[in-house]
């Protein structure tokens, strides 16, 4: 491979751990150190941040300028499946919360995760989350309209009139 770096320091093909690729350029302008660290050294912006001292924005601005694709935030990371115990432990929490109306303060004691963790997970799973405080909505029984009236003659009220009188 005959391709050389943007900060033309080394060539690809023969970078090698015995002197091939230096690790950094310090002498270098920013441009080009900027340019080195993320394509031969494959370093983030923000660790080329770290190691140059320049801001983090003002590094994606030079790379972009040097015609380095950068790429989306966690493009790198590894997705994980879940496994038989995460799913059975979505299982008990959903079924601590719905059936045993446990609060999520203390399914995340039970469980070592944090509130917003079991609730994030509870959501996930399709788990309708309460509301907070003692007469939730979904406790809450609707008076039927002639009950209430029937309360409000009865306490001795004067009929109301309706509005235009």
């Amino acid at each position: 491979m005959s391709e050389r770096c943007p900060a033309k320091c080394c060539p690809h093909g023969s970078a090698s751990a015995d002197g091939g690729c230096p690790d950094d350029l310090p002498g270098a302008p920013l441009p080009e150190r900027v340019a080195h660290l993320s394509a031969c050294q494959m370093l983030s912006t923000y660790k080329i941040a770290a190691k140059t001292g320049a801001h983090r924005q003002r590094i994606t601005g030079l790379l972009h300028k040097a015609g380095i694709t950068i790429k989306p935030n966690g493009a790198g990371r590894r997705r994980t499946r879940r496994t038989a115990e995460e799913k059975l432990l979505g299982q008990l929490m959903a079924r601590l919360y719905q059936e045993h109306r446990m609060p999520s303060t203390q399914i995340a004691e039970l469980t070592g995760i944090s509130k917003y963790g079991v609730l994030s997970r509870l959501r996930a799973s399709g788990v309708p989350i309460r509301t907070r405080g003692g007469n939730n909505r979904e406790n809450r029984a609707a008076v039927p309209a002639d009950d209430l009236v029937a309360l409000y003659l009865k306490a001795g009220c004067p009929p109301m009139r309706p509005a235009g009188y």
